[in-house]
């Protein structure tokens, strides 16, 4: 028994040696350390280095420099005191044309001629230019010349009266239309010193012929200058110290007028204009026949 004890005994401590024997070893023995990772911030070896990394630039500038100027205050929405005033904001410009002026055709229709003013109808910032004759109050005078010829029936005899002289015109009525004016129509023609059947008077001093016509006219423009006329009224033949074998003149008689003519007027403005007319009258005067005729200088009122 005591044999078998220390065979134990002796087995025991001849393991417990190895034991400690082989864990000395072991400890003696140096680790291999394990291969580190590549960096990535860094590139692979053959490659150009990286630059290193700029400051950042400083918010002020370094000394020596001009300094930034410090930032503006915001401008104030009203003016300080002492200064002129914004202008109130305007008020916009209707569509619609104030009254009195002509208004807008519908679209798709024409735009009616004669109305709107020159360029673009739809500004309506001014009054537009009156096209004439505008309606309203119509007035014109004109001097002139004329030409007369006068055939007298004194029952047996008959003589003529013919010479050039004087004209007057005066028109006044009303433009009813931008195209259309009636008026009254005071044609004048004169003759100082006729001639009897082609020849002079003897003591022909003093005497003259006058043919008159009051009428009812109307002018029609084909265009703002451009005008016809004509009127039909009340004539009346006058002579003044002229006999032929014995038998006088009639004077004072009266009878039908008929008057055409023509006419162009250059507008000045708005209101007013220089024009040549064309006049023309025949007179049917009880035993006196008349004709006369010539032109006048016009000044017109519109």
């Amino acid at each position: 028994m005591n044999a078998t004890l220390r065979s134990s005994l002796l087995l025991l401590a001849g393991t417990l040696a190895s034991t400690l024997v082989a864990g000395g070893a072991a400890a003696q023995t140096p680790q291999q350390p394990y291969p580190q990772a590549p960096n990535p911030q860094q590139p692979p070896p053959g490659y150009p280095q990286q630059p290193p990394p700029q400051a950042p630039y400083p918010q002020q500038p370094p000394p020596g420099y001009p300094q930034q100027p410090p930032p503006q205050a915001p401008y104030p929405q009203q003016p300080p005191p002492g200064y002129p005033q914004q202008p109130p904001p305007q008020v916009p410009y209707p569509q619609q044309p104030p009254p009195g002026y002509p208004q807008q055709p519908p679209p798709g229709y024409p735009q009616q001629p004669g109305i709107y003013p020159q360029g673009n109808p739809n500004v309506y910032g001014q009054a537009p230019e009156p096209t004439h004759p505008k309606s309203g109050l119509y007035l014109s005078a004109g001097l002139g010349l004329n030409y007369v010829s006068t055939t007298v029936d004194a029952g047996t005899n008959e003589f003529d009266l013919t010479g050039a002289g004087g004209l007057l015109s005066l028109r006044a009525g009303y433009a009813l239309e931008s195209n259309l004016v009636v008026f009254a129509h005071l044609l004048g023609l004169s003759v100082t010193e006729p001639e009897l059947d082609g020849s002079s008077l003897i003591n022909s001093s003093g005497t003259s012929i006058n043919l008159t016509g009051l009428l009812a006219s109307a002018a029609f423009f084909v265009s703002p200058e451009i005008h016809v006329h004509g009127g039909i009224g009340y004539a009346q033949f006058n002579s003044n110290n002229i006999r032929y074998n014995n038998i006088r003149s009639p004077d004072g008689n009266g009878g039908i007028g008929v008057n055409a003519g023509a006419g162009y007027t250059f507008w000045l403005g708005r209101s007013f204009g220089l024009g040549l007319n064309i006049e023309a009258l025949y007179a049917r005067v009880e035993d006196v026949t008349g004709y006369g005729g010539g032109a006048t200088f016009t000044l017109t009122y519109n």
